[in-house]
């Protein structure tokens, strides 16, 4: 059996599944979040889209990137070994850009309060 293509398949499968779901769920769930930090009129929806697909762009881009390996795979458990490895890294990598994503933002969010608001 040629494991090469089940590692392919499997590893697409997950990381194009892990990857929509968190990315629609941060979509859903991050829209109140940009609302608070910035207010006007559309602004929070526009961001929230951007930021969407750049999620998507990246992470697919980093998935398809990962998926070259020059591993040879004799068996079931080298498959999943593998399989496992570059998963668990690519839910790393996701979380690690959302925190910094967070940040940048809160960070962006306060500088602009605090030039719209000066404390004389």
């Amino acid at each position: 059996m040629n494991w090469q293509w089940t590692y392919i398949f499997l590893y697409l499968l997950a990381a194009v599944w892990i990857i929509f779901a968190v990315g629609s769920h941060l979509f859903r769930n991050g829209a109140p979040f940009l609302k608070t930090l910035y207010p006007e009129k559309d602004l929070d929806r526009f961001i929230n889209r951007m930021l969407l697909t750049g999620y998507y762009l990246l992470n697919l881009g980093f998935a398809i990137y990962n998926l070259v390996q020059n591993e040879s795979l004799e068996n079931w458990v080298d498959l999943i070994q593998l399989w496992a490895e570059n998963i668990g890294l690519l839910c790393l990598i996701l979380g690690s850009i959302h925190y910094s994503n967070l940040i940048v933002l809160y960070a962006i969010s306060n500088s602009s309060l605090s030039s719209q608001n000066p404390q004389s």
